[in-house]
């Protein structure tokens, strides 16, 4: 376990998942997701979602289905059904839907207060940008790494750029291993620890057991392990 009077230099900063991560979404990302492919005649389901496309952004995850189908479809449907997506997410998050994980706000908090955030997640920068204004988030976070910005995850070039933003707005040398990623996705985390991150994995989206490969797991962010992870010396 990282206790702080083990390791006082760790972490020198904290890069964020946002879904399913910091606030409860995944379940409206899922619902908007499935009713926009229904209604263009096309499906997937909960558990092939959790599976293959947490963490991706939405245009990736329709390509992924509209792969998958066996269809002839037309050609500039994902385009649409991306867009679609988008204006039904951020009607839920204008009508107050989209609320922080149990842990989340006094996690934040308490590192905030030992380094610098960051936020590096494929969903819209105007998506995260909302939530965190009504959750009254945002001072937190000094850069955000959002969709289309940098190839999607499981790429790590999200993170890299996060970090290497929050080295440039701090004047402080980073590399991967002085950073812990809070992360959701099985395929994310296996990239990420690849060049060199430190993960701590949140159980929320998937079972514990797919998460097995960071280097610490944790059910929520208000368990007395992940407490742990940000006690001041």
């Amino acid at each position: 376990m990282m206790h702080s009077h083990t390791m006082p230099d760790f972490p020198k900063a904290v890069l964020f998942d946002f879904d399913g991560v910091l606030v409860d979404s995944e379940p409206h990302h899922f619902t908007t997701f499935t009713t926009v492919l229904r209604r263009n005649g096309l499906d997937i389901d909960k558990s092939g979602y959790y599976r293959n496309l947490l963490g991706l952004t939405d245009y990736d995850s329709f390509m992924h289905v509209y792969r998958e189908s066996d269809q002839n479809l037309p050609g500039d449907l994902v385009d649409r059904m991306t867009q679609q997506k988008a204006q039904a997410m951020m009607q839920r998050i204008r009508q107050g839907h989209i609320q922080p994980t149990p842990g989340a706000i006094d996690f934040v908090e308490a590192m905030a207060a030992r380094c610098p955030l960051a936020i590096c997640s494929g969903a819209r920068r105007e998506e995260i940008e909302a939530v965190l204004a009504a959750l009254e988030l945002a001072p937190y976070f000094r850069t955000i790494v959002a969709a289309g910005e940098v190839p999607g995850k499981p790429d790590p070039a999200g993170y890299l750029l996060a970090m290497r933003q929050l080295a440039a707005h701090t004047g402080r040398r980073l590399t991967p291993s002085d950073c812990l990623i809070v992360e959701d996705s099985p395929l994310v985390i296996a990239s990420v620890r690849e060049v060199g991150f430190r993960v701590l994995a949140v159980a929320c989206s998937v079972p514990a057991e797919s998460l097995a490969h960071a280097d610490h797991v944790v059910p929520s962010l208000d368990a007395p392990s992940a407490r742990s992870l940000c006690s001041v010396p």
